[in-house]
């Protein structure tokens, strides 16, 4: 008797998620489809340049007590 609980009631409960979580039994609408991204036009390059990397500016530092 025991051991018919053991499996019987996981299962139910396992049973209930099953079709609570699908949206059929709930009522609710499905979910809409994702819109396609859109497409951009590839940038420009201007001609090969590179980009100089600046390191940023240094901390300041208040000696003054």
């Amino acid at each position: 008797m025991n051991m018919s609980k053991f499996f019987v009631m996981p299962l139910l409960a396992l049973g209930a998620v099953a079709l609570s979580s699908c949206g059929c039994c709930s009522g609710e609408d499905a979910v809409p489809k994702l819109k396609p991204l859109p497409t951009f036009a590839p940038l420009p390059d201007g001609g090969g340049a590179v980009a100089e990397v600046h390191s940023p500016a240094p901390a300041v530092v208040d000696d003054a007590k």
